[in-house]
């Protein structure tokens, strides 16, 4: 939607906020744009400064151009839209696809009415909650590969797997992705660890057979705990032995 004259005057009695940023000029605008693009997107307005007040700007291509070049120096570019309002220049930043995004190596998020450069903390909560980190990739912490991993467990699954007795132990972990320069992932501890409790409680599976189609009559129940492997063969089995047809 192209603004009017009327429609940013609205905009700026509003004032700041989430998806809002005034400046004076667009020094420094590339940590806005990285902020915007890492939450919902939002509008920066160059030519008002912090109390709503136009000061305008002298030469709007010249300004356009700038935060073109700003805006394709983020990792990863970004592409904005430009609307001139008189002599107020409106910058409509997206909501990047493909997050995070980051300005001179640092990554920001917008809060309330401020950008904030995230702490470590907060990149790590970040690519946890956009889906960029995945629980199965994480190192395990506390495995010992000595301790904790279990020789039968590897040997079984190279069997079934058919590979050949000959491939070295670390080659294939590494080829299956299940051991980085971290350590063994979660995928790999629950795979090949020969006590699963201690490092993942939840690693069980409830199983019950209930009287009639309601569940309000257990008639048998048991909780699996162990590997990936264990887990799915004994389920497999509980649910051969329960069910009364082939």
């Amino acid at each position: 939607m192209t603004l009017n004259p009327k429609q940013l005057d609205k905009l700026i009695r509003i004032g700041e906020g989430y998806t809002m940023e005034f400046k004076t000029s667009p020094s420094h605008i590339a940590r806005e744009i990285c902020a915007f693009t890492n939450a919902a997107g939002g509008r920066i307005v160059v030519g008002i400064d912090d109390q709503g007040t136009k000061i305008g700007v002298k030469d709007l291509n010249r300004t356009i151009s700038e935060i073109q070049t700003t805006a394709r120096n983020i990792d990863p570019p970004v592409v904005l839209d430009f609307e001139a309002v008189e002599n107020v220049l409106v910058v409509n930043v997206p909501s990047g696809p493909n997050k995070p995004y980051s300005a001179n190596g640092l990554f920001y998020i917008r809060e309330a009415a401020n950008t904030q450069q995230m702490k470590r903390d907060q990149i790590r909560e970040f690519f946890f909650r956009e889906g960029l980190i995945r629980f199965d990739e994480q190192p395990c912490n506390g495995f010992n590969m000595r301790k904790d991993f279990d020789s039968a467990k590897y040997q079984a699954f190279v069997k079934a797997s058919g590979i050949p007795a000959t491939v070295r132990t670390e080659d294939v972990l590494s080829n299956l992705h299940v051991v980085t320069e971290e350590g063994m992932t979660n995928a790999g501890a629950l795979l090949f660890g020969n006590n699963i409790p201690k490092f993942f409680l939840q690693a069980s599976i409830s199983c019950a057979l209930f009287q009639g189609t309601s569940k309000t009559k257990i008639l048998d129940r048991t909780v699996i705990e162990g590997g990936v492997q264990e887990i799915y063969d004994a389920s497999i089995s509980y649910l051969k032995s329960h069910l009364n047809t082939e």
